[in-house]
């Protein structure tokens, strides 16, 4: 048996779950956000990565804090962010490389955004309280 994806609807992982129930656009929420950036040694993160990404040269990691607020399809509610990126280089046999962040770990404050991010999308989620 495999499965037969319908172009031009999104899929959340796994993808046998069918279509995804996420609205394809937000509207009229709030976000307050803020960043800390540095940069760090090559070997301090490269075994933080998975073998086929690669850190930069120079490293930059960002510490990011996020609170949304408002959300329509939490039903108004809102919660809060922390997530540490840095930046990495995909690698591999016949891989285009890519440079862009890579997240090491995000921290939200509510567990709908957290199982719909990790279990649907495959991001790095943990359930964390944040102020």
């Amino acid at each position: 048996m495999s499965l037969e994806l319908t172009p031009g609807l999104r899929y959340d992982m796994p993808p046998a779950f069918g279509p995804s129930v996420a609205p394809d656009l937000s509207s009229g929420y709030e976000v307050l956000s803020a960043t800390v950036l540095y940069t760090t040694d090559h070997d301090a993160v490269a075994a933080l990565l998975p073998h086929w990404f690669v850190p930069m040269p120079k490293p930059v990691v960002s510490v990011n804090y996020q609170r949304l607020l408002g959300l329509d399809w939490m039903g108004g509610r809102g919660y809060n962010i922390v997530s540490v990126y840095v930046t990495a280089q995909t690698q591999g046999e016949d891989v285009v490389p890519i440079e862009a962040p890579y997240g090491l770990v995000i921290w939200e404050s509510d567990c709908a955004p957290v199982i719909s991010g990790r279990e649907f999308m495959g991001t790095p989620k943990l359930y964390g309280q944040i102020p």
